[in-house]
């Protein structure tokens, strides 16, 4: 956590430092302003609500009995707070808030959401290597991503070894939704479609949003950025990547060609999509509220219902016995 700090403070100084701020606000002032809320806010909602459709065909499978309603709240929530904490851990917690211990299970809840984070960690990983290869020359790319790659395959396993001799209920529980989602391979093959689709999303708001400022890159090139900067963002450990994320954006930005001036107001524009991002989502916590408190509203007046019958059964059995 201090490595993090001190990376954050000195990134935030160099930023300070080394961008043109008065050029940055005369690029922001001629923003198209309309596109960039309409293909911003379009962008976001859509990748939401495909992120929605692709963990409700992961839990199809586990009768989880949650409505696709409560499910897009829910990952709305938890995408936009992972926007801010480090490793975008923040999207932990849309488990949490389902987990009822009957027909949604922490079992089922992280089985599916570390199938979700390969499926992402797959696709932004070639769309890195690719930039990558743009960046360097081939052999020297190779070199640098296959011992990252193998890395962090050793840290996994190390992980998921250390799990489960700490918690080998939790775990053996945990592996045996993983067996039950690698028998449905049809449904893992349109999770990874909806995959792909929701980071296109994503990659077209981030080309729309560069696009307001004047920078019209090719959209592979858009790509290629929101897969590096992705990787760059969590592996900077700092919440919302503040600071590290700017310097990488003007880096790879004035690589691919464009003057270092207008890389920044970019990257500034990019920082802007993601405060879009988490407005978006604190619009959608009252709305997850009242949908929350509605369902707890339609469980009770059930459970009341079963508790009654429940005494009626308890009351008959009592008089037979009696009898």
């Amino acid at each position: 956590m201090i490595i993090a700090t001190v990376i954050m403070v000195a990134a935030l100084l160099y930023v300070g430092r080394t961008f043109h701020w008065e050029a940055i606000a005369r690029g922001i002032s001629h923003i198209n302003l309309a596109l960039f809320l309409v293909s911003a806010c379009c962008s976001i909602v859509s990748y939401w609500w495909v992120r929605t459709l692709r963990w409700s065909v992961l839990l199809y499978g586990f009768h989880a009995g949650i409505s696709f309603w409560t499910l897009y709240l829910t990952t709305a929530l938890s995408v936009s707070l992972a926007t801010i904490t480090p490793l975008q851990a923040g999207e932990f917690c849309k488990v949490e808030l389902l987990t009822d211990g009957a027909t949604f299970t922490r079992a089922s809840g992280y089985s599916t959401f570390v199938v979700e984070r390969a499926m992402d960690g797959a696709i932004v990983g070639v769309l890195a290597a690719i930039g990558l290869c743009a960046w360097n020359p081939i052999h020297l790319s190779w070199q640098v991503a296959l011992p990252l790659a193998a890395g962090a395959v050793l840290v996994i396993a190390a992980v998921a070894h250390l799990a489960y001799h700490c918690w080998p209920a939790r775990m053996t529980r945990l592996f045996a939704a993983f067996a039950l989602l690698l028998r449905q391979p049809a449904r893992l093959a349109a999770a990874f479609a909806l995959s792909l689709l929701a980071w296109g999303l994503i990659g077209a708001g981030w080309h729309y949003s560069l696009q307001c400022v004047g920078i019209a890159q090719p959209p592979l090139t858009t790509f290629c950025l929101m897969g590096m900067l992705t990787i760059i963002n969590i592996a900077s450990l700092i919440p919302g990547a503040i600071g590290v994320a700017e310097v990488g954006a003007v880096a790879i930005l004035t690589h691919f060609g464009e003057p270092r001036a207008l890389a920044q107001i970019g990257a500034i524009a990019l920082r802007l999509y993601g405060l879009m991002t988490i407005l978006l989502g604190v619009l959608h916590y009252p709305i997850w509220r009242l949908n929350a408190r509605n369902a707890r509203a339609d469980t009770l007046p059930q459970a009341m219902i079963d508790e009654a019958d429940g005494s009626e059964i308890t009351t008959s059995a009592r008089k037979v016995d009696y009898e």
